[in-house]
């Protein structure tokens, strides 16, 4: 016997869970699928129907946050996958939704009892690790023993050893770097489905250099905290102009700003060796800010003074008194030798003025970010107070010029260039060259805004996996060769290790998923997609056979070449003798631990044409699997809002316990 209880809650029972879950999950498959890789369909996502083209993409991020979902177990999904693969490695979160959106739809079909569906989760756990072995990876059990590649077979013998997919990135080869470059913007199609092959090189190559121009290479990585992922350096400035030519973009050493200027600025310029003074507070009076137009009254005492007949109080008010210190700042920065004040907020116009008539430039509403290069470019120190002292002089900056730069359609941007400055008295303090730091800015053509915002995010998205491959130098073949290595190898140690029909049926869903992410790369016609699937099969059982032996010269990789519209050779590796490639000790995450297993190494060849990263492709592979375990241990769905029209929809019940 049960009584209904009502608690406020409601509660969709499993039946209905895994209806809802099911549906959510196939709906989400679908979508990731169609904007997967460079031939996905964009996607418009609008405020509402009567809205215009709010914004146009096909990147995970923006597009699944820009979706209002209703359903908590979507939301989940999400939750688990786009959002922390994007926010960490700024690639890979249509993959991690695919492959958790697929293995659990898989799973409710052919295991129906919570039993079955812990034998599955179980296999793609031991997967998930078979994955990681594969890709160079060390793996613990909960013993603390190591999981090496090397079995023993029922005689006590071992068995021959598992092949690896870990190509290990030279420092010194730039190639490598424009291939890893490539293979992000080829496979955004709303940003750089327009560009031709060697308009995408060129573009690459820009992005490399900007990338490797603004990092101190002497660090050997990009310093970050100990329990924090790899950034875009802060030596980096992406500006995109409407109407310029996307071949004609442009990579520039120096601070690029868009701002809007007065004449009598544009008129003073150019200017050379220009010492900077920045504030990131507001240079006005109280009564111009927004907020504080009059004094507020006061709430803690009745105390009121009367001026009335004082000579002092006929021409004193606040702004006034406020607004004669801040002209008095000015004629102070004017006699230090200060020919440029910037600042991250407003400015009043009669400080502007004051500015100007001293024959300084004055410089408002910077954002933060032009703050921070501004900073960079000069070594600057922003300062937060009004009241001046000689300690000032230490926290100026200094540039070599300033002056206009002429883009295409006229627009005109303000330049700060550092190199060349000559020695400035002023800005030698004795941190002032471990403030400086190199700053380059790339301007990228685009032929709509909502282009250039798509175009902007996936060249950041470049420059972060490009400070990840810094932190973890190590790669995989780019193409979908890797998925459908991968693929191919779970279903040989499907083969070899497992017994359960669950199981075996639960690896190879994994393994079909992979190899149809890699299916969709290549144009098919209607009917052409066994074909292509036969063709990738065969294709990655060659590879592995020659990556089980380390004595092969060399291992040509092919893959699906979205520029060149063909399959080819995309990188070509050659074995080398070492201790195996070795990560930095460093970092925390599970692609730095060392390979310990193997005196061989895999490196690209001289000229490699596309790679993927192994830190974001192994995280979207592990961030799918893992979410997909979550959510198939899950039964009921529990409601605190107590909404019964939410409860009808979804075939809710009411909260029953055993009485």
């Amino acid at each position: 016997m049960h009584t209904s209880y009502k608690v406020g809650a409601l509660v969709s029972g499993q039946s209905a869970t895994q209806q809802l879950l099911s549906e959510g999950c196939e709906a989400l498959a679908r979508l990731s699928l169609n904007a997967y890789g460079p031939r996905g369909r964009s996607k418009i996502v609008a405020a509402s129907e009567s809205a215009g083209a709010a914004v146009i993409t096909s990147i995970s991020a923006r597009l699944l946050q820009g979706i209002a979902l209703q359903d908590p177990l979507s939301k989940l999904v999400v939750q688990l996958t786009v959002l922390p693969q994007q926010k960490r490695f700024g690639d890979g979160g249509l993959l991690s939704l695919y492959l958790a959106s697929r293995l659990i739809s898989e799973a409710l079909e052919f295991a129906s009892s919570v039993a079955a569906r812990l034998q599955v989760v179980a296999a793609y756990q031991l997967a998930l690790t078979w994955i990681a072995e594969f890709l160079g990876q060390s793996y613990s059990d909960d013993n603390g023993d190591e999981l090496s590649n090397t079995h023993m077979d029922g005689q006590g013998q071992q068995q021959q050893q598992q092949p690896r997919l870990c190509l290990h990135l030279q420092s010194s080869s730039i190639k490598s770097y424009v291939a890893l470059t490539r293979s992000v913007i080829s496979s955004k199609q709303v940003a750089c489905g327009s560009m031709t092959q060697e308009e995408t090189h060129i573009l690459s190559i820009k992005i490399v250099q900007a990338f490797l121009g603004a990092t101190p290479m002497h660090m050997g990585a990009v310093q970050q905290g100990p329990a924090s992922s790899p950034g875009i350096p802060p030596g980096i400035k992406v500006i995109t102009v409407t109407g310029l030519p996307p071949h004609e973009s442009d990579l520039h050493k120096g601070c690029l700003l868009d701002l809007p200027l007065r004449p009598a600025v544009a008129n003073m310029l150019p200017r050379h060796n220009v010492v900077i003074a920045i504030f990131e507070i507001p240079l006005v009076t109280t009564s111009n800010t927004a907020d504080h137009s009059t004094d507020p009254p006061s709430s803690g005492s009745n105390l009121q003074v009367d001026m009335t007949g004082s000579s002092y109080a006929a021409g004193w008010s606040r702004a006034s008194c406020e607004l004669d210190a801040l002209l008095a700042l000015v004629t102070w920065l004017h006699e230090a030798g200060v020919q440029v004040v910037a600042t991250q907020k407003l400015m009043h116009p009669s400080v502007q003025d004051a500015i100007l008539a001293c024959g300084m430039l004055p410089l408002q509403r910077l954002s933060a970010i032009h703050i921070s290069s501004v900073a960079h470019v000069c070594g600057a120190v922003p300062l937060s107070s009004l009241q001046p002292s000689a300690a000032w002089k230490r926290l100026f900056g200094c540039v070599a010029s300033i002056h206009l730069k002429t883009i295409s359609h006229n627009k005109i941007l303000l330049c700060l260039d550092a190199h060349g400055a000559k020695p400035n008295p002023i800005a030698q303090a004795p941190d002032y060259m471990r403030r400086l730091h190199p700053i380059h800015t790339l301007l990228l053509g685009c032929d709509t805004d909502l282009g250039g915002d798509e175009l902007k995010e996936v060249v950041n998205c470049a420059f972060k996996l490009l400070s990840w491959s810094m932190q973890v130098p190590y790669a995989l073949p780019g193409g979908g060769c890797a998925e459908a290595l991968i693929a191919a190898h779970l279903r040989t140690r499907s083969s070899q290790e497992l017994r359960q029909p669950n199981q075996i049926a639960a690896v190879h869903s994994m393994a079909a998923a992979l190899e149809e992410l890699a299916a969709t790369l290549v144009p098919a016609l209607p009917g052409d997609g066994p074909t292509i699937l036969a063709a990738i099969r065969e294709q990655a059982q060659h590879h592995l056979q020659l990556l089980t032996c380390t004595a092969a010269p060399a291992v040509q990789f092919m893959g699906w070449d979205n520029s060149l519209g063909q399959l080819c050779e995309v990188v070509e590796c050659s074995w080398v003798e070492g201790n195996g490639p070795r990560c930095s000790s460093g970092s925390t995450t599970e692609c730095q631990r060392q390979h310990k297993n193997s005196n061989t190494a895999l490196v690209p060849g001289p000229a490699p044409r596309l790679l993927d990263l192994l830190a974001p492709k192994l995280g979207a592979i592990s961030s799918g699997v893992e979410a997909a375990c979550t959510l198939l241990k899950l039964d009921n769905v529990v409601r605190a809002d107590g909404s019964k029209h939410m409860g009808q929809q979804q075939g809710m019940l009411p909260l029953a316990l055993p009485a």
